[in-house]
């Protein structure tokens, strides 16, 4: 019988295959468990943007209540002042374009307001799918 025959044993042969088979097995545990890390990481990402957009929402929802109530007649008041004032020459021309402006700002802030809510809308759509 030659020598190497003799001198086999079974059990450190054994032995290498289910030591490597544990390593991989120890690192699939360790990828799962990243996985699992990274998802989670994920889930509060979304959860934290999801409310940061229910935020934005409420806050355009409060401009958007605003200039339908109040804003917009007031921003009416303050062209049709503007325009009466210039005309009868109480107020100079600068003045006019401020008021002006600031009847503009009113209007603007409202329709940027409504842009925004659409787009918060679009998102929140977006995240829930």
């Amino acid at each position: 019988m030659p020598e190497s025959i003799r001198d086999f044993r079974p059990e450190s042969e054994f032995h290498c295959f289910f030591g490597s088979q544990t390593a991989k097995v120890k690192a699939g545990k360790f990828h799962q468990e990243q996985i699992l890390l990274e998802s989670e990481a994920f889930k509060q990402k979304l959860e934290t943007n999801y409310f940061k957009i229910q935020n934005a929402l409420a806050q355009n929802q409060q401009v958007i209540h605003y200039y339908e109530t109040e804003g917009k007649s007031l921003s009416a008041q303050l062209r049709d002042q503007a325009i009466r004032s210039f005309k009868e020459g109480e107020i100079d021309f600068l003045q006019y374009v401020q008021l002006i402006e600031n009847s503009r700002n009113i209007t603007l802030q409202y329709l940027q307001a409504k842009l925004d809510y659409q787009l918060n809308q679009l998102e929140l759509i977006y995240l829930n799918n």
